[in-house]
């Protein structure tokens, strides 16, 4: 028997690594993506407290100057498949700074959240707060990259992407999101 490796599937998003786009960093603009709740631009690395992008030369960052923040990042796919698994998986990062220093999610301290979760909306509804979506349990990576992942089931011929970035107290609350991939499973 040889062993036979799986070829990579087409990844289904627009823009994303979001490297696409001109300007200088920030970019307020970005390619493929609907935005809300937060201050989310396009950087290099070169905006707020230096975060990099975990690979290429941009990445998508959010940031809140408050001790409430809740923001959306979304992208409508069409052209999928009812019935056909999809998986989608994104590289995150957390920084929450207090006080000029870092601090990490304390999860039962209302004072010190700072999450992340990815979610699916397998109709197709492009409503962050929509009844149909999945999400993943909420999750952070205090200063460093980690690669979260979701699968649903595709009902109708279009799903709808999520990045859901939230938190309270701190004082600020900054957010990075790369490498985002939408693939059909087989």
């Amino acid at each position: 028997d040889r062993l036979r490796l799986k070829e990579a599937a087409a990844n289904l998003l627009t823009n994303p690594g979001f490297e696409e786009g001109t300007g200088a960093s920030p970019r307020n603009t970005v390619p493929g993506w609907t935005k809300g709740g937060l201050d989310l631009q396009a950087s290099d690395g070169s905006w707020f407290s230096g975060i990099p992008p975990h690979s290429g030369g941009w990445f998508l960052q959010g940031a809140a100057n408050s001790t409430h923040a809740d923001g959306y990042l979304w992208q409508r796919v069409t052209g999928v498949s009812s019935g056909t698994e999809y998986t989608l998986s994104a590289w995150i990062t957390t920084w929450m700074r207090e006080n000029g220093t870092y601090k990490y999610d304390v999860w039962n301290d209302p004072n010190r959240l700072s999450y992340v979760r990815l979610g699916m909306d397998p109709t197709g509804g492009t409503d962050p707060n929509g009844a149909a979506i999945q999400w993943t349990p909420r999750f952070y990576s205090h200063l460093h990259y980690q690669n979260a992942a979701l699968s649903v089931l595709a009902r109708a011929d279009a799903l709808t992407v999520f990045v859901r970035m939230q938190g309270t107290g701190g004082e600020w609350h900054l957010y990075g999101v790369d490498d985002c991939v939408l693939t059909a499973e087989e």
